[in-house]
């Protein structure tokens, strides 16, 4: 009888504990941040439908800043102004580099699909483990588009499954997280030039972020409910130069905005520290294509 009532006592004692955890900081992280992107590819097509492409893209931060504001709670609710945390510069330093391999195939004049795998290597994980470092992504996509003389219209959905080789909170983050990328896109072709112009958005959603724990123990009324969410934005233009039959330069700027909700949970101190990450990015790219 004693021992059972000392294992109904732990148990009370766990469900307080897990009871009373809640929202105990909201922080803001703002980073603005230019960057630079160059690639290179390769197009291997056979009877116009079935394509292979292989490419190559590094991407440099050229420089930025960062803020970090945080909102402080007090059972559940607000306070009423937050405060400045953190202010620092952002150095220029190697970022990514992305090694993409795919498959495309354009069963109808209007319709391509097809998918792949991109290496991701980060620059700014540390060298010391490749779990930290490296990431794997696999990815499918369907693009219907619409021609009309030298204008093409095209909607690209593509799913990301990005698999994480390190270690991580489950309740935080997942080892294999899904991502929707939706993508408008307008392209135009001068005649008798070799140029083609594009103008598109593309819209980034997520579709696995852990969200129950969060809800559990760090919503109140006052606190919305915590789902999925857009993760990225990004507008663009750029041109095509062909230089001739096979070889050819394209050129982008992006505007690329990311935001991202980072989550840690601290079990001893019964609190769950909520962080949003804003990050505006300025991209400028060049890209050399080489096409068979």
């Amino acid at each position: 009888m004693n021992c059972r009532k000392l294992i109904f006592a732990l148990l009370a004692m766990t469900a307080s504990s897990l009871a009373a955890q809640e929202l105990k900081s909201d922080d803001y992280q703002v980073k603005h941040k230019a960057e630079f992107r160059i690639k290179a590819e390769f197009n291997k097509t056979w009877f116009d439908k079935l394509s292979l492409g292989i490419d190559e893209e590094v991407r440099t931060v050229l420089g930025g800043s960062g803020s970090l504001s945080e909102t402080s709670y007090s059972g559940g609710k607000p306070s009423p102004s937050s405060s400045l945390l953190e202010k620092k510069d952002i150095p220029a330093a190697f970022s990514k580099s992305y090694t993409t391999v795919s498959l495309t195939y354009r069963p109808l004049d209007y319709l391509a699909l097809g998918g792949g795998y991109t290496l991701k290597l980060y620059g700014d994980k540390g060298w010391n483990d490749p779990k930290e470092f490296l990431r794997h992504r696999l990815f499918f996509f369907l693009t219907p588009q619409v021609k009309i003389n030298q204008w093409k219209i095209s909607l690209r959905e593509r799913l990301d499954i990005d698999f994480r080789a390190d270690s991580v909170n489950l309740n935080e983050k997942k080892k294999t997280e899904f991502a929707l990328r939706s993508r408008l896109r307008v392209d135009y072709t001068m005649p008798d030039k070799p140029l083609r112009f594009h103008i598109g958005t593309e819209i980034v959603n997520t579709l696995n972020v852990p969200t129950g724990y969060l809800n559990q123990y760090a919503t109140t009324a006052d606190i919305p409910h915590y789902g999925q969410y857009i993760s990225y934005v990004r507008p663009e233009v750029g041109i095509r130069w062909r230089l001739d039959r096979t070889n050819y330069l394209h050129f982008y700027y992006r505007f690329d905005y990311h935001y991202s909700r980072d989550v840690n949970i601290t079990h001893k101190g019964a609190n769950v520290e909520l962080t949003h990450n804003s990050t505006y990015k300025h991209i400028i790219g060049i890209a050399y294509e080489f096409g068979m």
